[in-house]
């Protein structure tokens, strides 16, 4: 018994070691997380809030407060605007790669693989192209508007390609 007991301790103390190392390692990970919750959260309480009555003021005060010049928001709407037809031209390839991997590679592979793979990406790009149009009418308009008061726009489409 003394052999094979000896050779189970052996073969065992790796899987014995690793399990022991990753209760450790949770209790470490959760500890992190408490810090940066509480780290967050003290960010949050000491963050400045903007009091305006409305978008436009709120976009002053937001200008004055952060010591922008008119030349850094300039350039700032200069590389969103980059930004912007960057990822509408990555979300048309990837619709026009999505639609060739779809008829080069018929069946369910093909269909899973472009639909989930490159699908989803262009979805994502598409999302951040309305986010940065958002960002461009935001500092065109000098007026802090919401997400579905972008969308609600009039002129939304052409604020989208201009």
């Amino acid at each position: 018994m003394g052999v094979a007991s000896a050779l189970a301790k052996i073969i065992a103390a790796p899987y014995i070691r690793l399990a022991s190392e990753s209760v450790e390692a949770g209790k470490r990970v959760r500890t992190a997380y408490k810090q940066l919750q509480e780290l967050k959260a003290e960010e949050a309480a000491s963050a400045p809030l903007v009091e305006a009555g409305d978008e436009c003021a709120a976009f002053e005060a937001l200008f004055v407060h952060n010591k922008w010049t008119d030349e850094q928001l300039a350039a700032q709407r200069r590389a969103i605007v980059r930004a912007k037809w960057a990822m509408l031209a990555t979300s048309w390839v990837m619709l026009c790669v999505m639609l060739g991997v779809i008829l080069f590679f018929p069946g369910v592979v093909g269909f899973l693989i472009g639909v989930f793979g490159f699908g989803l990406g262009a979805v994502i790009c598409g999302a951040r192209t309305v986010q940065c149009a958002l960002f461009q009418a935001q500092i065109d308009l000098r007026t802090l508007i919401s997400f579905r008061a972008f969308l609600a726009r009039d002129d939304f489409f052409h604020r989208l390609i201009k």
